[in-house]
């Protein structure tokens, strides 16, 4: 059984630029994003050994250490 050639041509496929998309590296954080994304991190990392880095006012009222 002969195979038939395919009835279109394919295009020219054009690569995707980064300079043209609008979204930059979304997964990149701001350094003011990044360091409280940190902080969080680390209030769960100390968390399971009874460490409590929770805020230090809670409604504007100074929480007791």
């Amino acid at each position: 059984m002969a195979v038939s050639p395919p009835t279109t041509v394919p295009r020219a496929v054009s690569l995707l630029r980064g300079e043209d998309s609008p979204l930059v590296r979304p997964y990149l954080l701001a350094p003011d994003e990044f360091r409280l994304q940190r902080q969080r991190r680390r209030a769960l990392w100390l968390a399971p050994h009874g460490v409590d880095t929770g805020p230090r006012r809670i409604h504007g009222v100074k929480v007791a250490a």
